[in-house]
């Protein structure tokens, strides 16, 4: 299981880095749309439904794409339903474990699943 606390520095699996992207921090700042100017941990703590549409978009303006990594690598992704809907992953994991070892032997997982899974056993 990954370590507890919050990071604000981001912590990147090597699977999610780019050959060419930039460092990226919790203070970079979004460069477009309704959260433009706003810094990546400001938008992270006020609009988890936005970062939950940043993660699982598979078409992204370019601009974007640093803050969905960071999103990934910070907080692993954004439950979009159920009992911890709009909670990051990071999250759940550090305040809820059992919720965590529970979803991690679920047999015939959703999607959202699948994915919590996968960052629980990482």
């Amino acid at each position: 299981m990954r370590a507890s606390g919050l990071n604000l520095v981001p912590v990147l699996h090597p699977s999610h880095l780019g050959s060419n992207l930039p460092h990226m921090s919790a203070l970079d700042h979004i460069l477009i749309g309704r959260h433009c100017g706003s810094t990546y941990a400001a938008v992270a703590e006020a609009d988890r439904g936005y970062c939950g549409w940043v993660i699982a978009a598979r078409s992204l303006p370019q601009s974007l794409m640093p803050f969905k990594m960071w999103l990934k690598g910070t907080h692993g992704g954004v439950l979009p339903y159920g009992k911890h809907k709009n909670s990051f992953f990071s999250e759940v994991l550090r305040q809820h474990p059992e919720y965590a070892v529970w979803c991690s032997e679920l047999e015939n997982p959703s999607d959202a699943m699948l994915e919590f899974q996968k960052y629980v056993r990482e």
